[in-house]
């Protein structure tokens, strides 16, 4: 769905996880989308969004404003990405 240049996928199986410990794959914490209609989507000029956790600019600096899309799983409020994957599964 576009809605004014916003590009939005409401899929109410998204999740995030985040390593509480990079060397450690069993910090792991895993959360599923509360809100489904703000899973993910782009803003022009923006990037991708998942949630209020966004990238600024395009740039490699992250802001998280959890406003409840996602459960609060420890992510900081700032912090730099040094990259990011997206998937969609699909059924066959």
């Amino acid at each position: 769905m576009i809605i004014q240049g916003v590009t939005i996928e409401g899929v109410d199986c998204s999740f995030l996880f985040n390593f509480t410990d990079g060397k450690n794959i069993s910090s792991v914490k895993l959360g599923y989308v509360n809100k489904p209609g703000e899973a993910t989507y782009c803003y022009s000029g923006q990037g991708l969004k998942m949630g209020y956790l966004h990238c600024i600019n395009g740039d490699i600096r992250w802001v998280n404003n959890n406003a409840g899309c996602y459960p609060n799983m420890g992510i900081l409020k700032n912090f730099t990405v040094e990259d990011y994957e997206v998937f969609q599964v699909t059924k066959k």
